[in-house]
């Protein structure tokens, strides 16, 4: 309640500013009045009352915030629940009046107390002070309405298996927040990766939606800023794949191996930005090594500064390193294999990994960044505190197990989900494996790239799928159950901040699974990718 009114009290004095330009803060700002209203409507007891006790000064409270907060336009997103939550309210005023000079013991000093006259007074205002009285300038805090991003988005959020049993207004209430992330998240973005040329960044908009959504369901909520930590990185791991498919695919073979051999140095604990003067983006050519590396630089000491990580202890900072250097390398090899598929070679990669296992569980679940952004979020979790507040050893061992069969659950379903566009650009996909082809009736009917089933004629499970796709997902179903069972062992052994924030981290990856299977997000390549 005086979280709403103080807000409220600030976006009205800011508002009567004449041609006072948006800032940062106002997006902080329309977050936090959204998340405060959703907050409220969301935690109404089933009677209609609110709070562990359902008490009459406390319901009063929640009252008087959402008033507050129907002072924004934003409120009418919410129309419909608003109006039944304060008739709701008004129910319980009116059947439980006695209690109208019984409060609870809800004030705090040396020992908790109440004040009938607080009571009685918070209790006149919520039932006085009108709702929906909206200054017309006050539109510049909180969305009206969804961006157009988003309500292309809200048709997907709806097929997704984590929403199908929330009510659409909740749904709307996450689509509301990624738009303002969004926005914090396109004005923190380094500017490291070259993008002229480049694809539509439709993970823009995706990437603070899963990340709003997933964190609607969790008990203790994380800090807005470790937050949007979090969704920067991924849109930078979104470009790192970007860079690589478009720039790096085009260095030849002896520049490659070059450039392998760096990735120590680049990884290094000297690492650091050599000159502030680096190679122009529009002056990077198709064979220009030194200018690759030096992207690459920026971008590995972008990530090894942060206050957070540098913050966290040094044993984990170590791991950070190694997680990055194995996350470029895997797309190092990534590139090499697309290459010797496109010239119909997928023997010799069969021969570099052995089976798809060896494919899955490092090179592929690399690829994907999945256990390198989780050390990163462990070390933004260790490190936010000064002195920080380090995770046991046991905790950091089995988080980062839990990342691993997630990396290989996330990146199953999206082979699953991609192979269409892994097939017309020549990408390396689990489905390209003998092991999940052999026993099908379709090993002798491929077309194409010489190694993807044809799916108009390919025999079919019970399910529905074709069999090398049935076994696929069978994998991911078996990742899906070792990543629960570490999760549970995590939870006995660290703090429910740090499970509730690993869980969060778990929630998020599901969700680019599940977004794989009902549709790939992943946008072509303009150019095609020269051998």
């Amino acid at each position: 309640m005086l979280v709403s009114k103080a807000l409220t009290t600030y976006a009205v004095a800011q508002s009567s500013i004449p041609d006072l330009e948006e800032g940062s803060l106002d997006n902080k700002i329309s977050l936090m009045l959204t998340e405060a209203l959703v907050t409220v409507l969301r935690t109404q007891n089933a009677d209609g009352s609110w709070g562990e006790n359902s008490s009459f000064e406390e319901t009063s409270y929640a009252v008087l915030a959402i008033k507050h907060l129907t002072t924004f336009p934003f409120a009418y997103n919410f129309e419909f629940e608003i109006c039944r939550a304060l008739d709701r309210s008004f129910e319980i005023f009116n059947r439980r009046h006695t209690e109208w000079y019984s409060p609870a013991n809800l004030w705090g000093g040396k020992s908790p107390y109440s004040s009938p006259l607080l009571s009685q007074a918070y209790f006149m205002s919520a039932l006085g002070q009108a709702a929906w009285l909206k200054p017309t300038n006050m539109r510049r805090f909180g969305r009206l309405s969804l961006s157009k991003s988003s309500e292309k988005l809200s048709k997907l959020a709806y097929a997704l298996p984590l929403l199908q049993n929330v009510e659409p207004w909740q749904v709307k209430s996450c689509l509301l927040q990624g738009d303002l992330f969004a926005k914090m998240v396109k004005a923190n973005i380094p500017r490291i990766f070259p993008r002229e040329n480049m694809r539509k960044e439709t993970y823009l908009d995706l990437v603070p939606f899963t990340w709003a959504t997933s964190r609607q369901f969790e008990a203790l909520r994380l800090r807005n800023q470790e937050l949007l930590d979090m969704m920067v990185l991924a849109v930078t791991i979104y470009q790192v794949d970007e860079f690589m498919e478009a720039t790096v695919i085009r260095l030849d073979n002896y520049n490659m191996r070059k450039l392998d051999d760096m990735f120590d140095g680049l990884c290094s604990e000297q690492v650091s930005v050599l000159t502030d003067e680096h190679i122009a983006m529009n002056e990077l050519s198709e064979k220009n090594l030194m200018a690759i590396i030096d992207i690459l630089r920026q971008y590995v000491y972008f990530i090894l500064q942060h206050p957070s990580v540098k913050n966290a202890r040094s044993s984990l900072q170590r791991q950070l390193r190694s997680d990055i250097k194995r996350f470029l390398r895997s797309h190092m090899r990534q590139v090499k294999d697309n290459r010797l598929l496109r010239a119909n070679k997928m023997e010799e990669v069969e021969s570099v990994h052995g089976s798809v296992f060896s494919w899955i569980r490092n090179t592929s679940s690399d690829h994907t960044g999945g256990p390198f952004a989780m050390t990163y979020y462990l070390c933004l979790i260790e490190g936010r505190s000064d002195p920080p507040q380090p995770i046991s050893t046991e905790g950091l061992y089995v988080a980062q197990m839990v990342s691993q069969h997630l990396a290989a659950l996330c990146r199953t379903y999206n082979d699953w989900g991609s192979r269409s566009r892994d097939m017309a650009e020549f990408n390396v996909n689990s489905l390209n494996f003998e092991d999940i082809r052999s026993g099908s009736e379709a090993l002798n009917d491929i077309t194409g790239n010489g190694a993807f089933l044809n799916q108009q004629k390919v025999t079919t499970s019970a399910a529905g799928y074709a069999e090398p796709e049935r076994r696929l997902l069978f994998i991911a179903e078996f990742e899906r159950r070792c990543m629960l069972n570490s999760l549970r062992e995590l939870k006995g052994i660290v703090s429910p901040e740090v499970y509730v924030a690993v869980k969060l981290f778990c929630d998020v990856t599901d969700i680019y699974g599940q977004i794989y299977v009902v549709k790939d997000m992943t946008p072509r390549l303009t150019v095609t990718a020269q051998t």
